[in-house]
């Protein structure tokens, strides 16, 4: 057996708990839109102008019978829409967890100059290596406790679809999964030894 692709297998498995992370993350966001939906749905009211209704006179259509080959053809387009739907619901985790990577370590990477100009530091890539992993907990620390906040001041919504408790239940329960999932990715990455640039 190839031993190159252990360290490999084992980066790899380490990262898939933090792209469930993201997940877990993205799953916190999704909750906090559905909490804030009514004043979302008035904001993009009031941005949008509201079109001019017209009035359509109803003519009812008489059966005609089923053409085989319209059947056969309907039946084509149903089955491709079908598999269209299962091919992104199956590749929208990854998609999700590789856009939470690329958005953290994307502003990682534009806050490491900065920072280590304010610190009268040189851009060395010791510098940048030391800050980037401490920067990375913050985003991700960030990512997971701001939708717990947005949900605490729910609240103070009127006409809220959900009740306080069971927002904040919720918001509580999905946080508990994204500090488990990243917790597992740096245990792995401690057992495995994994350098701290190799983290995503």
């Amino acid at each position: 057996m190839d031993t190159s692709k252990k360290p490999k297998f084992k980066l790899k498995f380490t990262n898939f708990f933090g792209g469930l992370g993201y997940l877990g993350c993205a799953a916190q966001w999704l909750w906090v839109v559905l909490l804030y939906f009514s004043y979302i749905q008035r904001f993009i009211s009031l941005v949008t102008p509201v079109a001019n209704v017209k009035i359509v006179e109803v003519v009812p259509v008489i059966a005609q019978p089923v053409n085989p080959l319209m059947f056969v053809v309907g039946s084509i387009i149903l089955i491709t829409m079908i598999a269209i739907t299962i091919f992104v619901i199956v590749k929208m985790p990854s998609t999700i967890a590789k856009t939470g990577q690329k958005i953290v370590h994307k502003s990682t990477e534009s806050v490491i100059p900065i920072i280590l100009n304010i610190q009268n530091k040189k851009e060395t890539k010791r510098n940048k290596l030391k800050l980037s992993f401490g920067l990375i907990l913050i985003f991700k620390t960030l990512l997971i406790i701001i939708p717990v906040i947005f949900t605490y001041t729910s609240q103070f919504i009127k006409d809220s679809t959900f009740d306080f408790y069971i927002a904040m239940y919720v918001s509580i329960f999905l946080l508990t999964i994204s500090i488990l999932l990243f917790g597992i990715q740096y245990l792995l990455a401690k057992l495995f030894l994994i350098s701290r640039q190799d983290i995503s």
